[in-house]
């Protein structure tokens, strides 16, 4: 597992437990692995009703982290199953009696190397094209709510005229 990989990981848990108030020792990691993180957490917030049930209680079996990567990653990988996973992971961290991140990090890089998740990620340009990727969603979302809105428009005045 690649350094960059690490630090994502690292500081996605770690800033997913200070939105609980608790704080773990972080890796040092560049200002993009930081945004990249910031993506990742807000992109968990938007999915994690999914699999929500995956969120119920904490575990301190790395069985559990397994058994949520074959869930959450068995019909493929996007950018907001790796960020579900990482906010699932988070969570195991805390039931984990909070050891050593840093091997705390390897449970949960093996399980990238196991779903192929690093090779998906290089695939799609790297950590940073997470960046792109939710910009062009925020784009077309907000490009979508103006279609919707004008077309609303264009059919109140037909309706206004009829």
């Amino acid at each position: 597992m690649d350094r960059q990989t690490e630090g994502v990981i690292s500081e996605c848990i770690a800033r997913i437990l200070e939105q609980s108030n608790i704080s773990i020792e972080k890796i040092p990691v560049s200002d993009e692995v930081k945004g990249v993180a910031t993506e990742l957490v807000d992109l968990s917030k938007n999915s994690r009703h999914l699999y929500e049930d995956l969120f119920g209680h904490g575990s301190d079996n790395k069985t559990d982290i397994g058994n949520a990567a074959s869930r959450i990653f068995g019909d493929g990988i996007n950018w907001e199953k790796i960020a579900l996973f990482l906010q699932f992971a988070a969570c195991c961290y805390t039931a984990y009696t909070r050891r050593d991140i840093l091997m705390f990090v390897g449970v949960v890089a093996y399980h990238f190397k196991r779903f192929h998740i690093q090779e998906w990620i290089e695939n799609q340009g790297g950590w940073k094209a997470v960046l792109q990727a939710h910009r062009t969603a925020i784009a077309l979302g907000a490009l979508g709510a103006v279609g919707a809105l004008v077309i609303g428009g264009i059919m109140y005045n037909r309706r206004k005229r009829n």
